[in-house]
């Protein structure tokens, strides 16, 4: 059994997510799910491409073109995410993982939370170096966090340099 009762609360609250919009072609599909006495565990789709982070680190900055690709189904995902009521709280370029084909996985719903267009939220989390200022400063915000975090996502993509801290 999960010990803390908010991270009972929020395991549930990532399944449920995963469940929801596993379909998307641009975010894992999550197939199974299981628990034991202290760990949930999540069976998900094998994405074989290798994280985007470690495409980065091999090559080095990525061609404009790729960059335009991967940053648009990114996008088309968190879109997708947001007209769910769903912020994912979380894009950074280790939570991208590369299909059989090169397209773009959104995984790792750990941070997302139901979260309306209109709704506000304070809680801090997420990566610091992708963090929106308003979390880093402890403020209320909405889904547009993780439009920003894309802007730093695209930034790492063609300087290989986590860009944007204010």
């Amino acid at each position: 059994m999960i010990v803390a009762e908010n991270a009972v609360i929020q395991a549930k609250q990532e399944v449920a997510i995963q469940r929801m919009i596993g379909h998307h072609p641009f975010i894992v599909n999550s197939t199974h799910r299981w628990q034991g006495r202290k760990t949930l565990y999540i069976l998900t789709d094998y994405i074989p491409g290798g994280e985007l982070f470690s495409l980065v680190k091999e090559y080095g900055c990525l061609p404009e073109d790729v960059v335009r690709i991967y940053v648009a189904e990114i996008a088309l995902a968190i879109d997708f995410l947001h007209n769910a009521g769903i912020a994912h709280r979380d894009i950074k370029p280790t939570n991208i993982l590369l299909d059989k084909d090169g397209h773009a996985v959104i995984i790792d719903f750990g941070f997302a939370k139901w979260l309306q267009r209109t709704e506000r939220t304070n809680t801090f989390c997420g990566t610091p170096e992708y963090m929106a200022p308003e979390i880093l400063r402890k403020e209320y915000y909405g889904q547009e966090v993780d439009w920003w975090s894309l802007g730093v996502l695209a930034c790492f993509l063609f300087t290989n340099q986590v860009c944007g801290r204010l």
